[in-house]
């Protein structure tokens, strides 16, 4: 029979060297784990601090434009930014907000921060946007092993308030002061320098003709004679009004004759845009184009040059009840009445790098 071999019991000393090893080899793990984890907490802490940064810029520069329409205080915008950054985990007490130029948009530079959120440089004729840095913080696991006990993200954003230069819409509105059809003109128009394209505050509250058979008279053409136009623009996406420059082919924006019916996506901001049916909504805004020539043509030949976006709330349509705000209160077939309202927000579209003026459709955006 085989011998079974005995095992040999350790002696006292292998068995604390054992020990010994097995400390050392755990505390080495932990400091692993520690290190694995901080990374990640880490990563998380940025995260978490760029949410902050992010959606306080965002409310920030809202507030700034409520501020420039006169809406709310001045001071209005670093408590925004506060309350939102810090709900969106930035720490309390580490949140810093700046003023800065439209120009921020391109340069993130330095020399277009105009200066911190104060109640006072908000009021600058400069002020576009707003610049946010955070923090964000975090307990480290195992902290003993790596000497810290937290750790901290850093981040910054901006987003500026910018006037809006591409859209989407399904009417447009002719804006020459030879529109005798309108109530007042939309635009004070300039032929020679795009910057005379500004919007008529005179204009703002009156009532237009944005659709119907009434589009072809008093002017409302701006000179076109198409016998079929109802105030249609052609539908085949997103319409860039970048420039104002009459050479520029995307500044002229084709018509669509005739009646149209279909749905249309949401293309201003909050619960008043429109949605539905383009020629049954009554009580919605919608973003237009403001145009202050055509080239003269006829038909589907015809185009209008396009040069800003205007927000009208739409108050009469064909199916609506009672004497019509618009067309002299004589109704026509597939009248739609819109009133202009001047400023509003959209939520898409491209923007530009310029300041936004009181009476535009602007879009706001993150710049950093």
């Amino acid at each position: 029979m085989a011998r079974i071999p005995r095992l040999r019991r350790p002696r006292t000393d292998e068995r604390g060297a054992t020990i010994v090893v097995f400390a050392v080899a755990l505390t080495g793990m932990l400091a692993v784990s520690a290190l694995v984890m901080g990374g990640s907490l880490g990563y998380s802490a940025v995260r978490t601090a760029q949410n902050g940064a992010d959606a306080g810029a965002l409310a920030g520069a809202s507030t700034l434009r409520q501020v420039k329409l006169g809406t709310k205080p001045p001071t209005a915008v670093l408590g925004t930014v506060i309350t939102v950054a810090q709900n969106n985990g930035a720490n309390s007490g580490d949140i810093a907000c700046d003023i800065v130029k439209a120009n921020y948009a391109i340069s993130n530079s330095s020399s277009d921060v105009i200066g911190p959120c104060n109640g006072t440089n908000e009021l600058n004729a400069a002020a576009a946007g707003v610049r946010v840095r955070t923090h964000a913080t975090r307990p480290v696991p195992f902290s003993a092993f790596v000497n810290s006990s937290t750790i901290t993200g850093d981040a910054v954003a901006a987003a500026t308030v910018q006037p809006v230069r591409s859209g989407k819409s399904p009417f447009m509105v002719c804006a020459s002061l030879t529109a005798t059809g309108h109530p007042a003109p939309v635009l004070n128009t300039s032929t020679t320098d795009p910057s005379g394209y500004t919007v008529n505050s005179g204009a703002i509250g009156l009532q237009y003709v944005l659709h119907g058979n009434a589009m072809k008279d008093g002017g409302r053409q701006c000179g076109g004679t198409s016998s079929s136009w109802r105030g249609f623009v052609s539908f085949s996406g997103s319409f860039p009004v970048p420039s104002a420059d009459p050479n520029s082919d995307a500044d002229w924006w084709e018509v669509k004759t005739g009646n149209a019916n279909g749905h249309l996506e949401r293309v201003l901001a909050g619960d008043g845009a429109c949605e539905g049916d383009v020629e049954s909504f009554v009580g919605c805004r919608l973003a237009i184009p403001l145009c202050p020539k055509s080239n003269n043509d006829s038909g589907l030949s015809l185009k209008l040059f396009c040069v800003k976006m205007g927000a009208f709330e739409i108050t009469y349509n064909q199916h609506s009840t009672g004497t019509p705000p618009c067309n002299g209160g004589q109704t026509s077939s597939g009248l739609v009445c819109g009133k202009f309202l001047g400023a509003a927000t959209v939520t898409g579209g491209r923007g530009g790098a310029d300041t936004a003026d009181n009476n535009s459709v602007v879009v706001i955006k993150l710049v950093q």
